[in-house]
């Protein structure tokens, strides 16, 4: 088992998710630039498990604790990582549940929260929202109280997974997805909007008031800040933002 660095707390693993970046470094085509030497090369971006033991300046994570986090090495029996990437897990979530989240609550929360600046009363578009990472995006809008979610699939399958959701699915192979949002808006186009890669037609003329995120932008990573429960982004953006527990 590691020791832990002062700020760090060592996690015993009980689950591990597999991403895409993972097969990825599997594969020879990916290093976390943030990876700290000295430490064995274990690949593994999201856990879930019982914090083992705590460096002698962490507050807030105490031994005992059912934790899940996004980290490097994530596949390793044991991981250390700074405490305040650690998010608490509720009691109704089980250890595969809670592994399969980090990434997409950071990722979403980033995009929606922190960029988009979405607001309560506001509508947004989510485009690919049938994927694990768009269906977060979609719980995480109708947290943040948005007004109307709108989220794209191409599945008439899967429309049921944005419809019990409470969002209004919009299914771009059949459907006019300017014509549709538009319908859905009294004709005001939607406030963020949240993307994959593939960028989305326009829904409105370009207003300048109106924010278009990109989730998982290439070259972005968030990076802790000194005060805790705090994090910026980098290398294109300064600004820090504030980044609370979602369950709490």
């Amino acid at each position: 088992m590691p020791e832990p660095e002062a700020a760090e707390v060592v996690v015993d693993v009980r689950a591990a998710a597999l991403n895409h970046a993972d097969l990825d470094e599997l594969a020879g085509d990916y290093v976390s630039a943030q990876r700290k030497t000295g430490r064995p090369h274990v690949v593994g971006s999201d856990l879930a498990g019982v914090v083992a033991t705590v460096g002698n300046s962490v507050s807030g994570v105490r031994p005992g604790d059912r934790v899940m986090a996004m980290v490097d090495g994530a596949f390793a029996d044991f991981v250390a990582f700074d405490h305040r990437s650690a998010l608490p897990v509720p009691d109704c979530t089980d250890w595969a549940e809670a592994a399969a989240l980090p990434s997409a609550l950071m990722t979403e929360y980033d995009a929606l929260i922190c960029q988009g600046r979405l607001a309560p009363g506001q509508r947004v578009l989510i485009t690919a929202a049938t994927s694990g990472v768009g269906l977060v995006a979609v719980d995480i809008a109708r947290w943040a109280g948005a007004a109307r979610v709108l989220a794209t699939t191409t599945s008439a399958q899967k429309e049921l997974l944005l419809t019990t959701r409470g969002a209004q699915a919009v299914n771009t192979r059949t459907d006019d997805l300017v014509a549709t949002v538009l319908a859905a808006t009294d004709g005001q186009g939607v406030d963020p909007r949240s993307r994959r890669r593939c960028a989305a037609r326009p829904v409105r003329r370009r207003d300048p008031s109106r924010r278009h995120c990109r989730a998982g932008r290439p070259g972005w990573r968030a990076h802790l800040d000194p005060r805790p429960g705090s994090a910026r982004l980098s290398p294109r953006s300064s600004r820090r933002h504030h980044l609370p527990h979602p369950w709490g």
